[in-house]
């Protein structure tokens, strides 16, 4: 039997089977994409770390080495993903609506300007409310973490990984360094977290993991203490607020919908140093800026107080 391939019997099968050929190179291009897809690392909720800028907020000249500062030194080895996005007036619900979705945002950016009304006098004219930003937000979306409530959940968190005292406080060991619990314990808690994680198989990455995920740990409960002390210095740092209030001083007629408890839903970071190279308002200046945490932690357990790190960051100042 002749099998030499000729170059007519390579013209003959190219013209009576090209639409084979191009399925099956189509077919091995799909096949190819599922593996890859199925292999790689799925990102989870806390594994994305996103800012939100709000319209009424622009970024300063030095955004870019902040948000490089935050990606290279601030957030955890586990947080894989992290970007900022900044808002349009005129798509600023649709946005947001489709990124909360699906669990995305960490931090909100916005301005606290705004101010009553005023009501007209024989010599001058009445003047409408002005609403502010950070309280619409905060009551459009209902998802706001009241800052006292975030520290609290932080340190039940991360006193998980540490010995306790009978009085539930962090014991310390003798070099003054916080007191772990056994590593085998911490081990076994790191391996059920990470199950289904491709960059956590072999013993060597487990044990490499384990290391860096006690760093995470220690630096969050070091950025807790640091946020304690902050607040303790500056407790008008915090902005409260009870829910729905302002809609309702704008819909007096209104009876269905009630206040809520108040709670220091916002940061003011209008004062720290050199903020306006990362954040300003609209004149350029810092007046009314404001931070709110975004809580997903019913989606990320172990990831949500990445925040708190990142929010020091910003008190502290560094990027002047």
């Amino acid at each position: 039997m002749d099998t030499k391939i000729s170059k007519k019997r390579l013209n003959d099968l190219l013209s009576y089977d090209w639409i084979k050929i191009i399925a099956l190179v189509i077919a091995g291009i799909v096949l190819w994409s599922l593996i890859f897809t199925m292999s790689a690392v799925r990102l989870s909720v806390g594994q994305q770390f996103k800012i939100f800028i709000n319209y009424d907020v622009y970024t300063g000249n030095k955004f870019s080495q902040f948000t490089q500062t935050l990606s290279d030194d601030v957030l955890s080895y586990d947080v894989l993903d992290f970007s900022s996005e900044s808002l349009l007036e005129d798509s600023y619900s649709t946005i947001l609506s489709a990124r909360f979705s699906v669990n995305e945002g960490d931090l909100m950016i916005v301005t606290d300007a705004g101010s009553e009304a005023i009501e007209a006098t024989d010599t001058t004219p009445a003047v409408p409310a002005v609403n502010s930003n950070f309280k619409s937000f905060v009551d459009g979306y209902n998802i706001a973490y009241p800052i006292e409530q975030l520290i609290t959940d932080a340190e039940d968190y991360y006193k998980n990984f540490y010995e306790l005292s009978s009085s539930m406080e962090v014991e310390y060991n003798i070099d003054g360094s916080a007191k772990f619990k056994d590593l085998i314990l911490l081990k076994s808690m790191f391996t059920d977290r990470m199950k289904g994680d491709n960059r956590f198989k072999t013993t060597e990455q487990i044990d490499k993991g384990l290391i860096e995920e006690l760093n995470r740990i220690e630096t969050l409960r070091k950025a807790v203490i640091k946020f304690k002390e902050y607040i303790a210095l500056n407790p008008d740092c915090l902005i409260n607020y009870k829910l729905q209030q302002q809609y309702i001083k704008n819909n007096p007629d209104q009876t269905e919908i009630t206040e809520g408890e108040e709670k220091a839903y916002g940061i003011d970071i209008s004062g720290v140093t050199g903020i306006t190279n990362i954040f300003k308002n609209a004149a350029g200046g810092s007046e009314n800026l404001t931070l709110v945490v975004i809580n997903w932690k019913n989606k990320q357990v172990d990831l949500q107080y990445e925040v708190i790190p990142v929010i020091m960051n910003i008190l502290e100042g560094n990027i002047i």
